[in-house]
């Protein structure tokens, strides 16, 4: 196919992560896609206080921005760190925590794969957002260890971009939505309602890292939504050149 005809097939992209991470995040997407940045969340670091950080046993990180906002120098050489997705241990290493132990998948499997390096009384310091993880917490207690969650920032759901969120949502039939976590999914949801935009989803396809987002947008109608094999990043990455190059095919 002629380089003239790919243009014909050159697709949009919304993402909805936070800033820093959809910048990141536009970087790795192939310049065939045009990107829209409209951050669903808004990240805000917390201050907060921990006492004898060498009293944990393992440091466990969720997320790139429980990375960002932890104070780099209370991780010890005595410490168990744990990481879920190639993502975050990516950012782990970049910035100098090399020593991890990295689930390539999410929570529940982080569940089923820390289970031989648990004993009992062992502490965990979980530092994240400020909602409560109560999956986590009841989690390590049932295996008779001390879950702490630090919240040292906090995701608000926010829409500062509206101007570009409805001109997607209104102007680019069959663009493709990118939606990387459950919290991410409600704050599209409460958007869409709030901007009367329901049938502009009807012709957009929607990517997604689990079905469990998928069911965070129960109600609203996509022309297709795909989910990613593996629940990160560079997975979901490849699913849609997948689908692009499916789409010239057919073209």
């Amino acid at each position: 196919m002629s380089k003239g005809n790919l243009n014909l097939f050159k697709n949009r992209i919304l993402l909805t992560r936070p800033a820093q991470d959809s910048i990141e995040m536009s970087g790795n997407i192939s310049s065939e896609f045009e990107v829209f940045v409209a951050p669903l969340l808004e990240i805000k670091k917390v201050d907060y206080d921990l006492n004898f950080p060498e009293d944990f046993d393992i440091i466990l990180f969720t997320s790139k921005n429980g990375i960002r906002f932890f104070q780099r120098s209370f991780i010890k050489e005595s410490h168990l760190v744990f990481t879920i997705g190639n993502g975050t241990k990516d950012f782990a290493n970049k910035i100098g925590i090399n020593k991890v132990i990295n689930i390539d998948g999410d929570t529940e499997k982080l569940k089923k794969k820390i289970v031989p390096y648990l004993k009992q009384n062992m502490k965990i310091l979980h530092p994240t957002s400020i909602p409560e993880n109560a999956n986590l917490k009841n989690f390590f207690k049932n295996k008779k260890c001390d879950y702490f969650q630090l919240g040292c920032y906090t995701s608000k759901k926010s829409n500062k971009n509206k101007l570009i969120f409805t001109k997607f949502m209104k102007g680019f039939d069959n663009g493709i939505i990118i939606i990387l976590s459950g919290r991410t999914a409600q704050s599209f949801k409460n958007e869409v309602k709030k901007l009367t935009l329901e049938k502009h989803c009807e012709n957009k396809f929607v990517f997604l890292l689990s079905k469990k987002i998928k069911n965070e947008l129960s109600g609203l109608k996509f022309r297709e939504t795909f989910i990613s094999k593996k629940p990160n990043e560079i997975s979901l990455i490849q699913e849609i050149k997948n689908f692009q190059m499916r789409r010239y095919e057919v073209g």
